[in-house]
């Protein structure tokens, strides 16, 4: 089957039980005719325009059979959001998308889906196949969805990793600041030697759709930029961007405009298009807005609207307007009758995902309880103008800039199937912070549009197109100036390892030089403080901390996303400023909330002084936040509520790190559950099973539990499924997707943990270290603690942590491997993804060449006693060098001792060793078909350092090694060379470095090593 427009339409009715809109179709056709994607799609509101996912990926699966730098079809497709996404319809469209292609792929060899399916397997036709070891580790996976879907999340370790490999395709849904940092080699929460992996990824091979793309045109004017300084050297396509519209200005490139008159046959899309709607406005003023837009709201409803929607500027007002409405439902005299709801962007996806449960039956598009219910109001914030598939039958907006007004429209009477549909705009006449003039000059257009109607203005789709030919352009929300970006720039953040100092900040270059954006992502967590009625809370100690959130690691849906001057207020016990859902407003400076704690701290990532590389989560104060930084605060801290942000709560806030685990979001993290004091309350136990828990608590702290026998933990789990059956059962009338009174699970997660605790659990206990017995149920802790974790049996030990960083990360595995064995299998299938993203044949060798010496450096005689568990003897006596140790991937304080009895100094990097091992072959064997420089960066860099510098690290005791190595990769003899172990530091590389930055592009050169590193991480995490 060709996969041409035609295909399209055959593909997205079987995926979607519809057809496509005409635009759709027309715009696959456009762009494999021209075979370039247009800069900007001009489409109206509620005309679909999260297909942009499928679009590209048909493109993608299209053009799969290509390889070449112009290839339309990119393997990564990206959807950037400024706003909070309330019903993250592009993500689960892309998951239900992923899920049907699985299917299909599986399916009937005349299904068009099975096509599109097995054109984009074929981007990474080697993708799942196992290398060659004797044992597969647990939970190994052995073929990839395929197509991958992620948002995006920031993290320390390899472990949060959004993509495996850079040959599998993909789609991603990031915000701004997600997206443009990485784009950068800056990405926040990411740690440094991770930066170029995510560079790569964004800035190679990749469609970047921005949504509504005049609120990202400083990222969008950065990206453009970036791609012009650097070019496609590599022979892989760049970044290509794609602005997504329904309120175009002026812009650069082509634009793909919405045909009207294509869609007047169009039945579903000529209805939307021409949706019944009237607008009209009302003057307040600013003490009065708040009981205006309350008061409006009520008469809508009770005017015979079945649902309302009530659109604030800031979450503070909206908060206002919500607890005035819910006040209503409960007056003595003429109570509201209707359900009052509020949605604000600053929450926790975990809560949010309970909240758009409930909305989504009752705002949400198709829904088929209209009338059949008592009225709803919905107040929300900017959050609804994005990506937010509501379809209301009246509209209370406060005033905004047309564009913004245009979106909220786009809430009302959706599908066009409603009639008599009113929108009201509510202005207060006073200074606003958050939109400044363009609210004003728009609230002047609309209101002399009324007075020359008479009456209220037609504001369906069609008619707001036609008006925005009218408006001023100074109607529209200002958009902030964006910096030159300038090559030197470009070419300092390259440098990742190490990051130079001063470092030019990434910020203005995605929000603009008169904005102010940075953001801290926040988390709560219980066991954090210790009560005491006398002294007061007292913070737990760092090691602990530390030990708790690596077990249990933070959560995107655990995450709160806000500014970071309103969390440092808070955290210093001041008036909080007001906040927007605007990514991009400056601090506002009114309405601020008052702080009813004392100062306290929070904590953060932060590397150790002792060892940089590796870090720890560490307390922090206020004056010591960063940008990007991850913060988890104790519940007792207040700062949350049920609908989201709420500074001057002091209200405990409910821990969710548990139940997210258990939930039925696309994400898959590894479940885990706290077994502790406190689970019994966690999990609405009753009191009774709640004292059995105890008693079985406390079995388990006794001092000899580490000779315990297994029959005397494992009937815990056991236990557990009949307790939980209990839970369910008391429960059994719960709403589905709604929590337990007091809790964060709700049935269908409970019923989930079940399921898991049923299929075979074992304990881990939290202490200084991790250890597992022979039987597979871990015991060690400290004495009397009583902390455990529950993990799968096969898992009973935390599994081997897929990080390249540290040393002992890179060496230790479950099993020992051979060197020999481990450079074949990276090697393999760096060449492998090499073929697969069509690099040109000497740049595929060189990288093949790359992974199959990557580790020589290993041969060190105190390297090899390392990986034997320090012992010498047992190194010089070994049948060959190894590459993995066996030690107990969680067992550090074995890997530490087991350097200190080999004399290995610390920190010292074994890819130093490898790369000067490479250096030596070049000089007695010069390469003919490849680029000798590019060979020993790869080498060098393959853990992320040399970027330009590799860590100096004195060594007291040089000793020489001696490696051969097989110079097949590059067509090359074999031979033997020798080299001091004191030649730790290569003066050159910075040098070398710039040059090849110069020679394959700063993108180019980060996908190079991407290759090379996650080729070494896939194969170690496969036990090889």
């Amino acid at each position: 089957m060709t996969l041409d427009a035609g295909a399209f339409c055959r593909v997205y009715a079987e995926l979607n039980d519809v057809k496509p809109f005409p635009w759709q179709v027309d715009l696959v056709d456009q762009v494999l005719t021209t075979r370039s994607w247009p800069s900007l799609v001009d489409v109206p509101t509620g005309m679909g325009k999260t297909a942009m996912i499928d679009i590209a990926v048909f493109v993608a699966a299209a053009t799969a059979g290509e390889r070449d730098a112009h290839r339309p079809g990119r393997r990564r497709v990206m959807l950037v959001v400024d706003r909070r996404i309330v019903v993250d319809e592009a993500y689960e469209r892309a998951w239900k998308l992923s899920r049907a292609l699985g299917r299909a792929v599986e399916g009937e060899l005349d299904s068009a889906a099975r096509e599109v399916a097995l054109a984009l397997r074929s981007l990474a036709p080697t993708a799942g196949d196992p290398v060659s070891v004797p044992v597969r580790p647990p939970g190994y996976r052995t073929r990839p969805p395929v197509l991958s879907v992620t948002r995006m999340r920031g993290g320390v370790t390899w472990d949060a990793a959004w993509l495996e490999r850079p040959d599998l395709p993909a789609v991603v849904v990031g915000t701004v600041d997600q997206l443009g940092s990485r784009l950068l080699f800056r990405g926040y929460g990411v740690s440094d030697r991770r930066k170029p992996i995510d560079a790569a990824l964004v800035g190679t091979d990749s469609l970047v759709l921005v949504d509504e793309a005049h609120l990202a045109q400083v990222m969008v004017t950065t990206l453009t930029e970036a791609q012009v300084r650097d070019g496609p050297r590599l022979g892989v396509p760049q970044a290509a961007v794609v602005q997504l519209t329904a309120t175009p200005s002026a812009t650069t490139g082509s634009v793909y405009a919405f045909d009207l008159d294509a869609h007047r046959h169009h039945e579903e899309a000529w209805r939307r298009l021409s949706a019944d709607k009237r607008l009209s406005v009302v003057a307040a003023d600013p003490k009065s807005v708040v009981a205006e837009l309350a008061g409006t709201a009520r008469s809508l409803v009770g005017g015979g609207a079945d649902t309302a929607l009530v659109v604030c500027n800031t979450v503070g007002r909206a908060r206002e307007v919500h607890a005035l409405l819910a006040a209503m439902t409960t007056a003595r005299r003429d109570p509201l009758v209707a359900d009052v709801e509020l949605l604000i962007g600053r929450s926790r996806p975990a809560d949010r995902d309970v909240l758009v449960e409930a909305l989504r039956r009752r705002f949400g598009l198709g829904r088929r309880d209209r009338g059949a219910l008592r009225p709803a109001i919905l107040v929300a914030t900017q959050t609804v103008e994005v990506g937010a598939n509501l379809d209301v039958e009246a509209l209370v907006t406060e005033s905004a800039p047309w564009d913004a007004l245009v979106q909220r429209l786009g809430r009302l009477n959706r599908l066009g199937r409603i009639a008599g549909t009113r929108a009201v705009v509510v202005h207060d006449g006073a200074d606003d912070a958050v939109y400044g003039a363009p609210r004003t000059v728009t609230w002047s257009v609309l209101e002399r549009l009324s007075q020359e109607a008479g009456s209220a203005v037609d504001v369906s789709p069609m008619a707001c197109r036609e008006l925005a030919l009218d408006m001023p352009a100074d109607a529209v929300a200002i958009r902030p100036a964006a910096p030159l970006l300038l090559s030197p720039t470009l070419d300092a953040w390259a440098r990742t390892g190490p990051v130079p100092l001063p470092d030019a900040p990434v910020a203005p270059y995605l929000h603009g030089l008169d904005r102010q954006p940075a953001t801290v992502s926040v988390a709560w967590r219980e066991g954090m403080v210790e009560a005491d009625p006398v002294a007061g809370d007292t913070e737990v100690g760092d090691d602990e901390i530390d030990t708790d959130l690596r077990a249990l690691p933070v959560l995107p849906a655990e995450i709160v996303e806000l500014p970071m001057h309103a969390v440092r207020s808070w955290l210093q016990g001041e008036a909080v400023p007001a906040v927007s859902d605007l990514e991009d407003v400056e601090p506002l400076s009114g309405g601020k909330l008052r702080s009813l704690r004392d100062p306290f701290r929070a904590v953060a990532w932060r590397s150790d002084a002792e060892r940089p590389a590796a870090g720890a989560w560490r307390w922090v104060t206020a004056q010591e936040l960063r940008p990007g930084d991850i913060l988890v605060i104790p519940v007792e801290r207040g700062g949350l509520d049920l609908y989201g942000w709420a500074p001057e709560s002091i209200s405990t806030v409910v821990d969710v790190a548990d139940s997210v685990r258990f939930s039925s979001s696309g994400e898959a993290p590894r479940r885990r559950l706290r077994a502790d004091a406190a689970t019994p309350r966690r999990l609405c136990l009753a009191a009774e099973d709640a004292r059995a828990w105890q008693r079985r608590l406390s079995a388990l702290q006794a001092d000899d539990i580490d000779n315990a026998d297994a029959g005397e933990v494992a009937p815990l789990g056991d236990w557990l499924v009949e307790a939980l059956e209990r839970t369910l059962g008391e429960h059994a009338g719960a709403p589905p997707g709604c929590r337990l009174p007091g809790s964060a699970w709700t049935a269908e997660g409970l019923a989930s943990l079940m399921a898991w605790v049923s299929s075979g659990v074992g304990l881990t206990a939290l202490g200084e270290r991790w250890g597992v017995a022979e039987d597979g149920l871990g015991y060690r802790h400290r004495p009397g603690e009583g902390r455990f974790l529950m993990t799968a049996t096969a898992h009973s030990s935390l599994e081997i942590e897929r990080d390249d960083e540290l040393v002992e990360c890179s060496s230790m595995g479950a099993e020992r491997v051979p060197l020999r064995i481990h450079h074949r299998n990276v090697g393999d299938r760096a060449r492998d993804i090499a073929r697969a993203i069509g690099l040109a044949p000497e740049v595929a060798a060189a990288v093949e060449a790359a992974a199959t010496w990557h580790d020589l450096g290993k041969l060190e005689q105190r390297f090899q006693a390392m990986l034997c568990g320090g012992d010498r003897l047992e190194a010089m006596l070994a049948d060959e060098p190894l590459a993995k140790s066996g030690i107990d991937p969680n067992d550090r304080a074995a890997w530490r001792a087991s350097r200190v009895r080999s004399g290995l100094p610390a920190g010292l990097r074994h890819e130093a060793w490898s790369s000067v091992i490479v250096q030596a072959y070049f000089a007695e064997s010069p390469a003919q078909d490849v680029d000798p420089d590019l060979v020993i960066h790869l080498v060098a860099s393959h853990h992320g350092h040399a970027r330009p510098w590799l860590p100096p690290v004195p060594d007291d005791q040089p000793t020489a090694i001696t490696a051969e190595v097989d110079g097949t990769p590059v067509g090359g003899l074999t031979k033997k060379v020798t080299v001091r172990t004191d030649r730790t530091v290569d003066l050159a590389h910075p040098l070398r470095f710039a040059g090849l930055n110069a020679r394959y592009g700063r993108w180019g050169l980060a996908l190079l090593e991407t290759i090379v590193r996650c080729s070494d991480m896939t194969v170690s995490a496969e036990g090889s």
